[in-house]
């Protein structure tokens, strides 16, 4: 290490009380705990009421409104037996259709599925209707006064079961569309050309000429994926400590405990608080997950046409569907003009943040070459690969980007002649590729 460097450390919490409950909030089990105890709360109200005179009010009223303990005890018994059943067959339905598409699309794909706001709720309906039912049977004497006969409790037993058997009705039917190959293809297209847009819209300009000579490395604390960078919360910390910085990984990234995650340059002391706060700005996880934007997005409509492609499930029309909307996803680069540089600037027009992502090099190759790989034994998939990046290309304002497509249409078609057997095959081919280099003459 230089004489003008020096190692920054964070300090090694595994708790974080902001981070601890944002990862509460968005897990799983959020919202059936909360629905349990919000149906206790409500069984609590009702149960009181009928202490007070809702009871004896309902059983004036007469039949059907005059129910006795024996009944209710009865209702109770029989509801708290139907929930169970249909809790059983949510979670067995659920769980065979998340085997079958996770083995058919990937398993990377069950985060999303899962958290499906649909699905929660549904799980959140029936565990609140189920403790409502346990609570209500506990709490009845058949024996006891007629007064004490919860009336109403069992009142909102009965009618709250309607809605719940047309949410469940409503709920099975979305579970099918969601795990559907193509809408799940389709949302996965929608969200990365909103993140595309971001990163199209973040006007990357050339850096300082001269850093400061005064230079400090700040230390990953553990070893992990880097899921999800805040720019925005990053350039405000450099901006306020009036320093620049340089972020050496991109998300998706592994990050070994040790490596130098920022190169902060300064002409004066640096705060030593600086390094917690840029850790802030970054989150870590044991694995890949879908906080990390346009990279894991973009892996994953890969990885999908990839599996469709293989023998085992030899799904063409899959594969074809990912090409598209993975393509589709590229419009707002082709828009967004050249990149000029790798520095953010803060609102000062001061370059604060310089990131290490290149977007065609470390978004896109890798992906794109295991999607080539796949189709090039499917002559058909090489051809729709060239026609789809020709209307690209020729839609593209971005020379980088016009590029770049140009290289990987020559590499498909190389690959497709390469494994093509049939002539009518190659002159398609050569057809395609020749009225790709068309756009360029």
């Amino acid at each position: 290490m230089k004489k003008n460097s020096e190692t920054l450390t964070a300090q090694k919490t595994d708790f974080k009380l902001g981070v601890s409950i944002k990862s509460v909030v968005d897990s799983f089990w959020f919202g059936p705990i909360c629905a349990i105890i919000l149906a206790a709360i409500i069984f609590n109200i009702c149960f009181w009421l009928d202490r007070i005179g809702a009871s004896e009010y309902l059983s004036s009223l007469g039949s059907p409104w005059d129910v006795s303990g024996d009944t209710v005890l009865e209702l109770s018994s029989t509801y708290t037996g139907l929930v169970i059943a249909l809790l059983a067959l949510f979670f067995s339905i659920t769980l065979i259709v998340l085997t079958m598409a996770s083995s058919n699309l990937g398993i990377r794909l069950i985060d999303r599925w899962i958290g499906n706001s649909v699905i929660k709720s549904t799980l959140s309906l029936l565990l609140g209707f189920l403790t409502f039912c346990v609570l209500l049977q506990y709490s009845i004497d058949p024996s006891g006064p007629d007064s004490e006969v919860p009336r109403l409790s069992s009142l909102v037993l009965v009618v709250s079961l309607i809605p719940l058997l047309a949410w469940l009705a409503v709920a099975f039917h979305h579970l099918s569309r969601k795990i559907h190959v193509d809408t799940s293809i389709v949302k996965l297209g929608e969200d990365l050309t909103k993140n595309l847009s971001i990163r199209a819209e973040q006007k990357l300009r050339s850096g300082p000429e001269n850093l400061p000579m005064s230079k400090a490395l700040v230390i990953s604390p553990k070893s992990a994926y880097l899921e999800e960078i805040n720019y925005e919360k990053l350039v405000h910390l450099i901006s306020s400590a009036n320093c620049h910085v340089e972020l050496k990984f991109k998300p998706g990234d592994f990050v070994f405990d040790g490596d130098t995650v920022f190169q902060i340059y300064s002409s004066h002391d640096i705060d030593r608080k600086l390094p917690d706060n840029l850790l802030s700005g970054i989150k870590m996880g044991g694995f890949r997950t879908d906080r990390q934007g346009a990279h894991f997005q973009i892996q994953l409509l890969s990885e999908i046409a990839a599996r469709a492609l293989s023998p085992a499930v030899n799904d063409l029309y899959t594969a074809l569907t990912c090409i598209d909307h993975l393509s589709a996803a590229l419009l707002p680069l082709a828009r967004s003009g050249n990149a000029e540089g790798c520095w953010i600037y803060d609102n000062d027009s001061t370059p604060r943040l310089a990131i290490s992502e290149t977007y065609l090099t470390d978004i896109l190759d890798q992906p794109f070459d295991v999607m080539r790989h796949a189709a090039a034994p499917y002559p058909s998939v090489s051809l729709h690969i060239i026609d789809v990046f020709r209307r690209l290309k020729k839609m593209s304002q971005n020379d980088i980007l016009s590029d770049w497509l140009s290289s990987q249409a020559n590499t498909v078609f190389d690959g497709a002649i390469m494994q093509s057997e049939n002539e009518k095959d190659k002159e398609d081919l050569k057809k395609a590729f020749q009225k790709f280099k068309a756009l360029g003459e």
